[in-house]
């Protein structure tokens, strides 16, 4: 885990030598989506006015306007499709309003407890069980004896009222690429490093980068838009908002040091001067000034 570097004791022999020192390029790509997708709802109808098709045809769900969140931020909605509204049989009870209760499967009695179902008391031969007077069975408490239970979909009504439900999901597809990254610090840290901003291109669609110093830049940058647009190509369930690629410096240094006659290293990264070593032969709270 990174941490900050703080004085080494004082009474330990220390030798530090700087390793190198140089910057490290972030590319990165959001593309910033709106998705919708529609399902089935259904909600218990207590009388009154129905929203159906008969009042008006249902708008399509890109049809639909709803105010987006902010630029390349994760959010989801969720509402109802006007005039989607229908009274339909409920399918859990096929329109009775009742169910088969489970416990007595619809019998509306049970095996008695007591006896077994043997009507019998087993602590004195052939005497009638008093518990259920020797039929072997017991009034099932779940249903009243009456076999059948409310529905509890549609609390009896027999009937549900449907609706076409639709999910508006937006989200910040990111794509990164790390040049130059060193095998001894971990790529996650230099992701989550803050570094200065020195390319910035932000429209509807991005297009690769060219001309720039670092070839590798410019190959990723192709790759990645070339895999947005595959993935997200507009159709009926991916639409694309905003795109935006960005070039990051993060400063990185690493150092060596001698502890006890044994060399480590550490490394310093970000604007943060976050500080991370592997093996860190002390157990002491660090930090850099």
């Amino acid at each position: 885990m990174p941490s900050k570097l703080s004085h080494l004791h004082r009474y330990a022999r220390v030798f530090c030598a700087l390793l190198w020192a140089k910057l490290n390029l972030t590319y990165r790509l959001e593309t910033f989506t709106e998705t919708r997708e529609t399902y089935l709802a259904s909600e218990l109808y207590n009388g009154g006015f129905v929203d159906s098709s008969a009042v008006a045809p249902p708008p399509a769900p890109w049809d639909i306007e709803v105010d987006p969140p902010p630029l390349f931020t994760d959010c989801e909605m969720h509402l109802p499709i006007p005039h989607s509204y229908s009274l339909e049989t409920c399918p859990n009870c096929k329109g009775r309003g009742t169910i088969m209760c489970q416990s007595c499967e619809g019998t509306g009695k049970k095996k008695c407890s007591a006896c077994g179902g043997t009507g019998t008391n087993t602590l004195e031969d052939f005497n009638i069980c008093s518990w259920c007077a020797g039929s072997g069975k017991n009034r099932c408490f779940s249903c009243r004896s009456n076999g059948w239970l409310k529905c509890y979909r549609c609390n009896g009504n027999g009937v549900l009222l449907f609706h076409t439900e639709l999910t508006i999901t937006w989200k910040n597809n990111v794509l990164e690429h790390v040049v130059d990254k060193d095998p001894g610090l971990p790529y996650y840290l230099l992701q989550q490093a803050a570094g200065k901003e020195i390319v910035c291109d932000e429209h509807l669609s991005v297009f690769p980068i060219v001309e720039f110093p670092e070839l590798s830049i410019e190959e990723y940058s192709r790759v990645c838009i070339e895999q947005h647009r595959m993935q997200f190509a507009t159709g009926n369930l991916h639409h694309v908002l905003k795109q935006k690629q960005t070039i990051e410096l993060v400063p990185l240094t690493k150092a060596e040091y001698e502890w006890n006659g044994k060399l480590h290293s550490f490394f310093i990264f970000g604007n943060e001067n976050k500080v991370y070593t592997k093996d860190y032969p002390a157990k002491c709270c660090c930090s850099i000034l």
